[in-house]
């Protein structure tokens, strides 16, 4: 059975972490099948992502293939796929394919108005192929001003015609259309990979307990693009300077998810230098993401506002404080029962009383894990793997 999965998320530990987990599953539940995976990115960016035995195409891009995706996504143009060399290739790969299964992700399909991510999902239906989306964050669909409209209307078409959907948060099943949904959690519960903790982190904590702090630029979502960056980076600063306070015995690992990117909207250790002192270690960006749970597994907790660093924790048994602001976060706490652990900061970032009483909030709570979170995890991420393969079976050429 020939699987393409497509629209591939880069540059970010905890999707390579999901992508991993979900092909390296496919590989040992299916003996048959083989995966293809297109990407249009620089090979460097891909090369982390790649597990053996899998397929990796790499389609390029052309002068106008930008152009032509959006225009043909968002204004029904269709015939300006047929133009575009790139376009044509991965429609070779799409053709081949028994089954179009999404990559897991975010909210593409939602608040952040991906034109680009639905003309892969639009190409699936087009070529008449079954398709999958699997482990997804959907939603919010505001409808803010006409282009927001008609990003929700088409969204709901393509819906509508998938195959088999599955959702990792609770919240995002708000945002599903009515259409029948399979619950999941994020596919990196999927298995807990085996690595060693690096050497240059043992060097430094030296035989002492640490914890790993995970900030976020933030600015770059859609709803902090007017979020001064001074205001985001003295938030991230001020909380480090208190979990420091409060753990005195701990040394303090930055773990970056973001990685290549050229500036530091794209990388996490470039807006981690702005954000930690001098006796604060911050890793490689370079670490893989096995090595980056093995890191995670070693800590005393985590401290973290981006999502997979709160899916580290709990896949490793790992007390966790996560600072949420958005519904994947939170939803995925929700799903475990540790809303406990989670401190919303989506409008209180904006404020300095806000700001504060995170940092407070986030110092309070009790650092003790839940010995049923990880195992709960695991088995929810596996039930809709397992609802995933038997569409999957009944696809089967």
């Amino acid at each position: 059975m020939k699987i393409l999965l497509i629209d591939q998320p880069i540059r970010n530990r905890g999707d390579e972490s999901a992508h991993k987990a979900l092909v390296r599953s496919l590989l040992g539940a299916l003996p048959d099948i083989s995966v293809t995976v297109p990407y249009r990115y620089p090979v460097r960016d891909m090369e982390p992502f790649m597990v053996p035995g899998v397929r990796y195409v790499h389609t390029e891009e052309d002068p106008f293939y930008y152009r032509c995706r959006l225009y043909g996504a968002k204004y029904g143009l269709r015939f300006l796929w047929n133009l575009d060399p790139s376009i044509r290739r991965l429609t070779g790969l799409y053709r081949e394919a028994d089954a179009v299964v999404c990559a897991p992700g975010g909210i593409n399909l939602g608040g952040f108005k991906d034109w680009h991510h639905l003309f892969f999902l639009q190409l699936a239906l087009k070529l008449g192929k079954p398709l999958l989306y699997f482990g997804r964050s959907v939603g919010p669909f505001p409808e803010t001003d006409p282009d927001r409209v008609r990003f929700r209307r088409e969204a709901e078409k393509v819906m509508e015609k998938m195959r088999f959907i599955s959702l990792r948060d609770a919240e995002s099943e708000k945002y599903a259309f009515g259409r029948p949904y399979v619950r999941t959690l994020d596919s990196a519960f999927l298995e807990r990979p085996a690595a060693e903790i690096p050497q240059e982190v043992l060097d430094y904590t030296d035989g002492r307990p640490y914890f790993v702090f995970v900030p976020n630029s933030l600015v770059w979502h859609y709803r902090y693009k007017d979020l001064p960056l001074e205001t985001v980076r003295a938030f991230f600063a001020g909380l480090l300077a208190a979990l420091r306070s409060a753990h005195p015995d701990c040394r303090a690992v930055l773990l970056p998810q973001l990685y290549n990117g050229p500036s530091w909207i794209e990388n996490d250790r470039l807006f981690f230098e702005q954000v930690a002192p001098e006796d604060a270690f911050i890793a490689p960006d370079t670490y893989s993401s096995d090595v980056q749970q093995a890191i995670v597994r070693g800590s005393s907790f985590l401290v973290g506002a981006r999502y997979h660093s709160v899916v580290f924790a709990v896949n490793n048994d790992v007390p966790f404080v996560a600072l949420s602001y958005e519904h994947k976060m939170s939803g995925l706490a929700e799903a475990l029962g540790l809303s406990g652990q989670v401190v919303d900061i989506t409008e209180r970032i904006r404020t300095e009383a806000g700001r504060s009483e995170a940092i407070a909030d986030a110092l309070s709570i009790p650092l003790a894990v839940d010995p049923d979170a990880g195992r709960k995890a695991a088995g929810i991420a596996r039930a809709g793997f397992d609802a995933f393969l038997e569409v999957l079976k009944e696809i089967r050429p």
